[in-house]
C-alpha cells in the first residue's frame, strides 16, 4: 500500500470530518460544562504566574488531570468563548478517527491474519475511519464540550495502541524503544482523561495474544512473557482502580448510590438492554433516537421487565461469540471484545446514570469495523466481478447519510432551549430535562414557560430539590417574595448543605429590606459553604443597608 494512499485516506477522513461538525462550533456551554468548565474556577487561567501555576496544580489533583488542564488552556487563550472549546474538541475527534484509521490498517496487515484481510486492510480501515468520524451518535462526546473527557481519553488510548503495534512490528531497537516509550506516555495521558482507559494494559496484552505482532521472535519465552505481562497489567488495573475508589470502595459505593434511584443490582440488571440499546443506535441512529437525557425504565429482575432476560442472553452470546471465534476469525473475534469490553466498566454495578451516548465512543471503534467487514461482504456477494467498486458506493453512500444526520444532530445544540426542548420531547417523563428545560426558559426571561416547566417537574418528581430551588428563583424575579420563599424552604428542608439556597433566601429579605432576616441566612450560608464570595459581599451590604458598617 502506497503512502499517497494513506494520506489521501486521511485527507478524506479530516474533510468528512469537518465538513460534518462545520456547524457545531458556536454552540453553548451545556448542562455539566457549568460545573467542570465555567463554575470551575480553579482552572481559570489568565496567566503563567507561579500563583496561578501554583493554583491550578491544585485543581489538577482532580481524577481527570489532563482533560482538566486542557480546559484551563483553554481558558487561557479564549476565557469563557465557547469557539475554541469546540474547536479542540472537534480536533481531538478528527485525530481519534485518524488513528482508527492507522490502527486497524497496521492491525490488518499482519501476518497472523487471513490474506484476503490482508489484501483489503486499506479499504476496510478506511471505511472503519470514515464510519468512525461521521456517525451521529458521536455528537454527544464531540459537541458536548465536557465530554471532551471522552474523546480524549479514546484519542490516547488508540494512540497508545498504534504505538504499541508500530514498536513491536519495527525494525531497529532504537526506533522499537521509542515506540514503547510513546506507548506509555500516551497511555499515561488516556488515564488521565478519564478513568475507562483502566483497561487499556488488558486490551495491549489481548492484541498481542490475538494477533502476535512481533518482528523479533522471543524464542519460546514468548508464553512466559505473557503470563507476566498479564499477571503486571491486572495489577496495575487494581492499583488504578484503589486510587479511584479509595481503600474502602465499599464505603465509596454506599455514598455514591445516594444520588440515584436505584440499586447496584437493579443497574447491573438494566446494563444489559442499555448494551442492546447502544448497538440499536449504532445500527439505526435516526434523529428520533438521539437524547442528551434518555429516560431508561429499570430492570427490577430477570422479566420485568421480561426483555431484561433476552437481553442478557443476548450478550452473553455476544462475549460466547467472541471467544468461541478467537482462533477461526480472530479480527472479528478482537473487534467483540473491543466493543464490550470498552463498554465493561461503565455498564457495570458502578454508580453512574444508566445511559449516555458519549459510552459508545471508544467502543465504537471496535463495532465500526464490523460493519466494514460486512459491507466488504456485500459488495463480494452481490458484485463478485466489481466487489471493490460496490462496497466503495455502499461506504459512500453511508457516509454521506451518517454526515449528514450528524449536521443535524448539531443543530439541536445550538442552543440550551433548543437542547433542552429536543430532550423533553423523546424524555417526557423525566423530571430532569423539564428542570433544565424551565431554568434556561427562566434565563431567557420567559418566566411563564419556566414556571410551567418546573411544576411539570415536580409533578414527576415531587420534592425536587433543583427545581424548588429553581422554581423560587423565578418567584423572586416576579415579585411575588412569598412563593419564592415557600419554595425554597422546602428545597432547603430537602437539601440543608447546599449554601445557595440560603443565600437565595437570603436575597428574597434583602430586597424586602428586612435586613436582620437577611443577615441571619446569608450568615447560614457561609456556615455552610466558608468560600461562598457572593455571600460575603451580600453580608457586608446588608449590614452596610441596616447601618451597622460605615
Amino acid at each position: 500500500m502506497s503512502k499517497s494512499s494513506g494520506l489521501y485516506s486521511i485527507l478524506i477522513i479530516l474533510l468528512v470530518g469537518t465538513l460534518a461538525y462545520s456547524n457545531s462550533l458556536r454552540g453553548p456551554f451545556v448542562f455539566d460544562d457549568a460545573q467542570n468548565i465555567v463554575e470551575q474556577e480553579i482552572i481559570h487561567l489568565d496567566s503563567f504566574s507561579p500563583g496561578q501555576l501554583t493554583r491550578l496544580r491544585t485543581g489538577l489533583n482532580h481524577i481527570r488531570p489532563v482533560a482538566m488542564l486542557s480546559f484551563a488552556l483553554n481558558y487561557y487563550f479564549g476565557r469563557l468563548d465557547p469557539f475554541g472549546y469546540h474547536l479542540l474538541n472537534l480536533f481531538i475527534h478528527l485525530a481519534a478517527s485518524v488513528l482508527v484509521y492507522l490502527f486497524w490498517r497496521l492491525t490488518l496487515s499482519l501476518p497472523a491474519l487471513r490474506e484476503p484481510q490482508r489484501e483489503n486492510a486499506q479499504a476496510t480501515a478506511l471505511a472503519t475511519a470514515l464510519i468512525f468520524v461521521a456517525h451521529p451518535v458521536q455528537t454527544q462526546a464531540v459537541t458536548y464540550i465536557v465530554q471532551r473527557m471522552a474523546s480524549l481519553a479514546a484519542m490516547f488510548f488508540l494512540l497508545s495502541l498504534y504505538c504499541y503495534a508500530k514498536g513491536r512490528t519495527g525494525k531497529g531497537s532504537a526506533s522499537r524503544r521509542l515506540y514503547f516509550a510513546a506507548s506509555l506516555f500516551a497511555g499515561l495521558l488516556a488515564l488521565g482523561s478519564k478513568e475507562n482507559a483502566i483497561t487499556l494494559p488488558l486490551f495491549i496484552l489481548l492484541y498481542e495474544h490475538y494477533f502476535r505482532p512481533s518482528s523479533v521472535p522471543v524464542a519460546g519465552r514468548g508464553k512466559k512473557t505473557y503470563y507476566i505481562g498479564l499477571g503486571l497489567a491486572l495489577a496495575g488495573m487494581s492499583l488504578a482502580a484503589v486510587y479511584y475508589l479509595g481503600s474502602n470502595p465499599w464505603v465509596w459505593l454506599a455514598q455514591e448510590y445516594k444520588k440515584f434511584p436505584f440499586t447496584p443490582g437493579q443497574r447491573l440488571l438494566t446494563q444489559p438492554r442499555v448494551i442492546i440499546f447502544y448497538i440499536s443506535l449504532l445500527l439505526l441512529p435516526l434523529p428520533g433516537r438521539l437524547n442528551l437525557d434518555h429516560d431508561f425504565p429499570l430492570s427490577h429482575g430477570l422479566l420485568d421487565p421480561p426483555g431484561t432476560l433476552v437481553c442478557l442472553l443476548l450478550v452473553v452470546a455476544l462475549i460466547a461469540a467472541s471467544i468461541y471465534l478467537a482462533r477461526k476469525q480472530p479480527l472479528i473475534s478482537f473487534a467483540l471484545i473491543w466493543f464490550w469490553g470498552n463498554l465493561a466498566l461503565e455498564s457495570s454495578f458502578l454508580p453512574l446514570d444508566l445511559v449516555f451516548e458519549h459510552r459508545l465512543y471508544l467502543p465504537s471503534a471496535g463495532f465500526f469495523l464490523l460493519a466494514a467487514l460486512a459491507l466488504g461482504e456485500i459488495g463480494k456477494r452481490f458484485s463478485p466481478g466489481g466487489r471493490e467498486r460496490f462496497a466503495a458506493i455502499l461506504v459512500g453512500v453511508l457516509v454521506s447519510a451518517l454526515a449528514w444526520g450528524t449536521y443535524q444532530r448539531n443543530k439541536v445544540w445550538d442552543s440550551e432551549i433548543s437542547l433542552w426542548e429536543d430532550v423533553t420531547r423523546k424524555s417526557p417523563n423525566k423530571a430532569r430535562g423539564h428542570n433544565n428545560l424551565g431554568s434556561v426558559y427562566a434565563d431567557a426571561g420567559q418566566h411563564e414557560a419556566a414556571i410551567a416547566q418546573l411544576q411539570q417537574a415536580l409533578r414527576i418528581k415531587p420534592g425536587f430539590v433543583q427545581a424548588l430551588y429553581n422554581l423560587g428563583l423565578v418567584y423572586h424575579k416576579l415579585g411575588d417574595y412569598e412563593l419564592a420563599e415557600r419554595c425554597l424552604r422546602q428545597a432547603a428542608r430537602g437539601a440543608p448543605r447546599q449554601a445557595r439556597i440560603y443565600h437565595a433566601l437570603g436575597d428574597i429579605f434583602y430586597d424586602q429590606k428586612r435586613w436582620e432576616k437577611a443577615i441571619g441566612l446569608y450568615r447560614r450560608a457561609l456556615q455552610v459553604d466558608a468560600a461562598y464570595s457572593e455571600a460575603y459581599y451580600n453580608l457586608g451590604s446588608a449590614y452596610r443597608k441596616q447601618g451597622k458598617l460605615d
